[in-house]
């Protein structure tokens, strides 16, 4: 009788033992990274781009990846401030009228004006005599590149396409793009690629804004320098 009252406490003993489990450790999440490492390419569709250097903070060397089709048009203008003003609303009614997406950035091309009027004089403020030559281009998302309609002629736009990688210096900065800025940090940015014995398209440079004028600063600005 005893030994059946020892067995049984026994028995009795082992399942109240509760039954232990395996501590399982939580899967770490991820936070996802905005395309290019650019916040405002989260929101707006942004061309693609490989970052290959970093030089300090706020400079670098990219590769601008294929392929890429741009709509743009020249702004008959000799001021950079100016030509968001003449050139946009064409661009945007371009995307609207066609179905296409907006994108960022909104990018302005600044280049010599070698196409200039021989009947120009040496110096002049008037277009088409300008020293400098000035378009705004807007980059067509990936969806819409192989489906974009020719623009009519009369509209004043075109589109550039790019087939193979192009690599490029730059520089980021804040404040209103496209003013005074943006001639100080393209001056800065070509100061440094000279003391460092960079090669690099000294003939043209492009203002890039990410973000629109009436949104909150701080604004991402780049100048962008082709090699």
């Amino acid at each position: 009788m005893l030994a059946v009252c020892v067995l049984t406490f026994i028995a009795m003993s082992i399942t109240a033992v509760p039954a232990t489990t395996q501590a399982t450790t939580p899967t770490p999440t991820t936070t996802p990274q905005p395309p290019n490492g650019i916040p405002q390419c989260a929101i707006l569709e942004c061309p693609v781009y490989t970052t290959l250097e970093e030089f300090g903070s706020n400079m670098w060397k990219r590769r601008l990846e294929p392929p890429g089709v741009w709509a743009r048009k020249v702004a008959p203008t000799c001021s950079l401030s100016a030509v968001t003003g003449l050139a946009f609303f064409d661009l945007h009614n371009y995307f609207v009228d066609n179905g296409i997406n907006k994108t960022t950035p909104i990018t302005v091309r600044v280049s010599e004006n070698t196409a200039a009027p021989s009947s120009c004089p040496d110096q002049s403020e008037s277009f088409p005599c300008c020293d400098k030559s000035y378009a705004l281009l807007f980059y067509i998302p990936a969806a819409s590149q192989a489906t974009a309609p020719p623009p009519s002629q009369d509209s004043g736009i075109e589109l550039d396409y790019l087939e193979h990688p192009l690599e490029y210096y730059g520089i980021t900065f804040g404040g209103r793009p496209f003013n005074h800025n943006a001639t100080e940090k393209y001056e800065q940015l070509s100061e440094y690629l000279d003391e460092q014995g960079f090669l690099y398209d000294t003939t043209t440079y492009f203002v890039e804004a990410y973000d629109k004028p009436w949104d909150p600063q701080p604004y991402r600005n780049e100048i962008r320098i082709f090699i």
